[in-house]
């Protein structure tokens, strides 16, 4: 989805009876991107959503106000990102400004320009700032972003027509731009031709099914075409169960976790009973298009391994894992993961393997001696069993789990 250069302002103001909203996005107050507040912003996105679909039925069942109950509550609870890898790449993004910097140099020439006639408008040159945007049309006529600003300030200043032709300019160099039909469509109704801009708003929820203000103001704008005696069909509009993300921000997430492995890891070290499916899925596509770009990067492979066993996919999940100490010998973190993946496969003596991988390697951590005691103790080797509780102890003493291991095999039979 591309995002807006605009000025955060309101556009026409009403569809004919129904109420006004603001057609530009509002800031809401600036959230920390720790990853509790980006798991918050995901789970808002949700219920959002599930507002929208329930409002869409209620709307397709005619009961309006109904709907705008749940639409407007949908509005209120959603973050400004439309999708869940949205809300993922904004989390990031706030708490690293750099890593936008090369994205934005590439809109930059429209920017200055959207940005200058913007100071020029609010500084009370409005001619001035109109000529600034038709300026820039001029020399880049297939640039939409500037027929949208355009036809933005000349809603500001109530001259609807021609405000009306730079939307039609704008959807037709950019079909999917929402906005512009948004915004065409209140022109629409302004001019009374509420069943035109009916057809417009379709448009836009076609394109953006999830959002609770096009909804909205589409139930409006219907039940204005009708007071008009307009022959329009509501056509029923269902929200698909799961949103299709965008590509763009698919790759954008791909890139952060290319090289940001500290992001996925605040991500998993959520409790897994805290964090929704949807979000493992959206890391897993993520993962997987980062692989595309660098297939033999250890961690990538590893990083995967992680979602998929937080989605119940073990065995994927081990040949993963696999993959990334094929690459990485050394590779202890994945090492010791595999050990309770193959454990969970019921695979101990493969989980036992990768233990001791670990322990050749050089590397003395007390969890990998207590899961090896636990490994050895549900084989009946109760000698290596205690061996290994015995170094965990040593490692560190209050480890509760391998005093009580060690405990239980008091009286066993040795080997």
């Amino acid at each position: 989805m591309a995002s807006s250069l605009s000025k955060p302002m309101s556009a026409p103001r009403s569809i004919e009876g129904a109420n006004s909203a603001p057609q530009e996005t509002h800031e809401r107050g600036a959230e920390a991107s720790s990853p509790i507040r980006a798991l918050m912003r995901l789970q808002n996105l949700y219920r959002a959503q599930d507002l929208v679909r329930r409002g869409v039925c209620l709307m397709n069942a005619g009961q309006i106000e109904a709907a705008e109950r749940c639409l407007r509550e949908a509005m209120n609870l959603a973050p400004r990102e439309r999708s869940p890898a949205e809300c993922l790449v904004a989390a990031y993004r706030e708490e690293r400004p750099e890593a936008t910097e090369a994205a934005s140099a590439a809109h930059a020439r429209t920017s200055a320009r959207v940005r200058l006639a913007w100071l020029l408008h609010d500084d009370g040159r409005g001619a001035d700032a109109l000529r600034t945007l038709r300026e820039g049309i001029a020399e880049s006529p297939e640039d939409a972003e500037l027929q949208h600003q355009l036809g933005l300030m000349l809603a500001t200043r109530e001259e609807y027509e021609e405000a009306e032709v730079r939307f039609t300019q704008a959807v037709t160099l950019d079909r999917d731009r929402v906005e512009s039909w948004v915004n065409l469509a209140m022109c629409q109704g302004v001019s009374g031709r509420s069943a035109d801009a009916v057809r417009s708003l379709q448009r836009a929820q076609r394109i953006h099914r999830h959002d609770a203000r096009i909804t909205l103001l589409l139930a409006q704008a219907f039940q204005a075409a009708r007071a008009q005696g307009a022959a329009v069909r509501m056509t029923p509009a269902y929200p698909v169960t799961e949103v299709a993300e965008d590509g763009e921000e698919i790759e954008a997430l791909a890139g952060i976790v290319e090289r940001d492995a500290e992001f996925v890891d605040a991500l998993l070290s959520l409790p897994a009973s805290s964090t929704d499916a949807r979000v493992y899925a959206l890391l897993e596509a993520a993962l997987r298009e980062a692989l595309k770009r660098r297939p033999h990067h250890a961690d990538l492979h590893y990083h995967l391994g992680r979602v998929l066993s937080r989605l119940g996919r073990n065995d994927e999940a081990i040949t993963e894992g696999e993959r990334a100490v094929a690459l990485d010998s050394r590779h202890t973190r994945a090492l010791i993961d595999l050990a309770r993946w193959y454990r969970s496969a019921d695979r101990r003596e493969e989980a036992v393997d990768r233990l001791e991988r670990v322990i050749r390697a050089g590397f003395e951590y007390p969890d990998v001696y207590r899961d090896l005691g636990e490994l050895h103790r549900e084989r009946g080797r109760t000698l290596q069993a205690r061996s290994a509780y015995r170094r965990a102890l040593a490692l560190k003493p209050d480890d509760a789990e391998s005093l009580a291991g060690l405990a239980a095999l008091t009286g066993a039979v040795g080997d």
